[in-house]
Parts: structure tokens; C-alpha cells; sequence
């Protein structure tokens, strides 16, 4: 007989929308009704281990697989049913990776989560005004255009080339560590490195941007700067453009790739924070909550998730898909999916991300020296993997 399923799901109205509508086309279908909980990013991976402690779990979770890494371990979350392998089969390694443990699945992702890749997202409108046209052949060439594109009164910056240290300065670094040939973790997975020269390259970069290049101000802050007006360019992924369309509607963005840069040896980049749909292993109504999943798992409701949310379908089949493949927030991006590097754990949901983000913006801030920034980070970073 029907059931209610409650259901957790992030506070964005994107989000919001797609899954009130994909609700109320569920409930119509099956008579089973889905109470929707909608929890913001700053409270949701609190709430969850809150949730986890106290017993008081919905039936399903859209949830980032890393902040689940614990429940999955002590088995608070339920294995992915064997009948949803060959949605599994076909989902982008970068995503799978979080949900994945000792050969099973706890989860189905969503989305290829970019926080920040090789392109850089543009205001359309300032580029063309400052006579650039973003088809850079190297670094020098990019950097020289943004500076074109920064915007001075006397000794002050009102709008920076390309939006760093506002954005999220722990993403860039990872893409240029990733792109400098750094591996966040040893290879036994039981300690992090990253005081090395590909450390050093990643934070070099960044420093340099900000005072030898000075296309960036540490007093923009804006979060959607380059509609605002406070920059003409960011690094972010393409989810991005869901918040800019929501939120500055008519504003022009484009996409522009970024050169190869001095000390990059790979085309690597991050991926993290992928979305998935859990159930708890506490969870009475695991069937139907698996049921409700399989039925959002439909292409359809895949496809219509994507165009509502901004992000690219984590299921690979659906890339040539027309609505997705010819869609200008995602055609870019498909040939560089190859090189997405999971780093599965890391994120701004995890304690590693105060110590990256001091990091970082000791270095910007010039209150450390990199060498020491980088030294200061891994042994704090190594003192959490310990569990110290």
C-alpha cells in the first residue's frame, strides 16, 4: 500500500524545484507521497552526522558521498540494490568514486561535481568591451588579457581579471597541484603530501596572480563577482552557471580554456563534493525509497535534474544526449572529463578544508612564507588522518 518517504534534500531553489515537481510526479503515479526537508549547505554535513548519532535519518539523502565516507564504514547506509548495476556501470569514475567500498556501492550518484577545472567563466559583455577575445595560447597571453580586463580607480582594484581569492582559493590550489604532477595522498593512502614542489608550484601561481600579475584583490569578495561587477572572471564549475542564470537573468557568460601553465606536467583536475541518493540502513521503508531512486535514476528525470540544476549527469550515456551534448553549460567541458582526479574525501564538508583554506590565504595574505604554509598544512592535515 502507499508509503511516505521523507527525503533530505540542499536548500538552493534549483534543487528545490526539480525535486517538489519530481515528488509531485511520483506521488501522482504511485500514490506514495515523499516529505521533502530542504537543508542548507552550510548545516548539511552537521546535520547529518547529527542525524547519524541520534538515530532520527530520513529514508533518503541527497547527500555529498564524503561527508557519508564514516556511515558508509560502520554500515549505517545501505548497499545500492543489485538490480541498479547497470546505472553503476555507466556512471563517471570521478563520481562512482565516493561511493564506492571494498567493491559496493552505497549510493547513486547524481552529477560530475567541478568546483574548479581548466576553464575560467567570463562576462561576456567586459571582454568584448576590453578588446579580448579569450583563446589563449599560453599562460602569458592569458594573463596579459586579464589584465586588460582589471579595472583600477587610483590605487584600488573595482573589479579583478579573474576572481581567486574571493572564489574558492582551495579549489585552484588543488588544480594546480593536481596540474603540477602532486598527488594528494601517498601511495598508501595513509598520509598527505603536498609540502612539495608541486605544492609550491600551485601556491607560486596563485601568489603570483594576485601581487606580481595583479588580476586579483583579496577585498572582492562577491560570490557571483563577475555578474556583479566586482570581477570579469572566475574559476568555477559548471553548476555555476545555474546560480548566474537564476540570479542575473540575461547576464552573458562564455567559457574559456586555460593554457598550459609554467611547471604543469598533466591536464589533471579535481573532482569532489558528488551528489548522490542514499538510503540509511536504518531507514523502515528502504524498498520504497529504493524504488523512489530507481524511478529519479530514469534518464528523463536525469536529464530534467541537469537542466534544472546547472550540473552534468553523472551517467556517461546521457553526455550525447542533445539536451545535454549541445547545451552551452556543458559542451566544453566533455572533451576534459577524462582527466577528473577524485580526491574522494576532500572538501569543504571535511576538516581539511580550514587547514587547506589558512593555507592558502597565509600565503595570498602574506603572512606566511609557502614552504611554511605548506609544511604547517600537511602536519595538520596528517594529524586528522591519523585521528589525532
Amino acid at each position: 500500500k502507499p508509503v511516505t518517504l521523507t527525503m533530505w534534500v540542499h536548500t538552493d531553489p534549483n534543487y528545490m524545484a526539480v525535486a517538489k515537481a519530481d515528488a509531485a510526479a511520483y506521488q501522482k503515479a504511485t500514490g506514495n507521497t515523499i516529505n521533502i526537508s530542504y537543508v542548507p549547505w552550510a548545516q548539511y554535513g552537521a546535520k547529518i552526522v547529527a542525524a547519524f548519532v541520534s538515530g532520527s535519518q530520513p529514508d533518503i539523502i541527497q547527500g555529498v558521498a564524503s561527508w557519508l565516507y564514516p556511515q558508509k564504514v560502520a554500515g549505517q547506509l545501505s548497499e545500492v540494490p543489485a538490480d541498479m548495476a547497470s546505472t553503476i556501470s555507466d556512471t563517471a569514475p570521478a563520481s562512482l568514486a565516493p561511493v564506492a567500498l571494498n567493491g559496493k556501492y552505497y549510493g547513486i550518484p547524481l552529477n560530475v561535481n567541478i568546483d574548479s577545472g581548466p576553464f575560467i567563466i567570463y562576462n561576456v559583455d567586459e571582454f568584448k568591451a576590453a578588446g579580448v577575445t579569450p583563446t589563449w595560447s599560453s599562460w602569458d597571453a592569458m594573463v596579459a588579457d586579464l589584465q586588460k580586463v582589471t579595472v583600477t580607480s587610483g590605487s584600488t582594484m573595482t573589479r579583478s581579471g579573474v576572481e581567486m581569492a574571493g572564489a574558492d582559493p582551495v579549489t585552484q590550489f588543488l588544480l594546480y597541484f593536481l596540474r603540477a604532477g602532486g598527488t594528494f595522498y601517498s601511495a598508501d593512502n595513509k598520509s598527505v603530501q603536498i609540502a612539495n614542489q608541486a605544492g609550491q608550484t600551485a601556491l607560486q601561481k596563485m601568489y603570483d596572480l594576485l601581487h606580481k600579475d595583479k588580476v586579483d584583490s583579496t577585498s572582492l569578495t562577491d560570490y557571483e563577482g563577475i555578474a556583479s561587477g566586482t570581477a570579469a572572471s572566475a574559476l568555477w564549475g559548471p553548476w555555476y552557471t545555474a546560480l548566474l542564470n537564476r540570479d542575473f537573468p540575461g547576464f552573458k557568460w562564455g567559457w574559456a580554456k586555460m593554457p598550459p601553465s609554467p611547471g604543469q606536467v598533466t591536464e589533471a583536475f579535481a573532482g569532489t563534493n558528488v551528489w548522490a541518493w542514499m538510503v540509511p540502513s536504518a531507514s523502515k521503508n528502504s524498498q520504497a525509497a529504493w524504488d523512489y531512486i530507481r524511478w529519479l535514476s530514469q534518464p528523463d528525470q536525469r536529464v530534467a535534474w541537469s537542466l534544472q540544476t546547472g550540473e552534468i549527469p553523472a551517467v556517461q550515456s546521457l553526455w550525447t544526449n542533445p539536451q545535454i551534448a549541445n547545451d552551452p553549460r556543458w559542451a566544453p567541458w566533455f572533451p576534459v572529463l577524462k582527466d577528473q582526479v577524485p580526491l574522494l574525501y576532500i572538501g569543504p564538508q571535511d576538516p581539511q578544508y580550514k587547514d587547506l583554506t589558512d593555507m592558502v590565504m597565509g600565503v595570498l595574505l602574506d603572512k606566511s612564507t609557502i614552504p611554511a604554509a605548506l609544511q604547517t598544512a600537511q602536519d595538520q592535515l596528517n594529524k586528522i588522518v591519523s585521528g589525532q
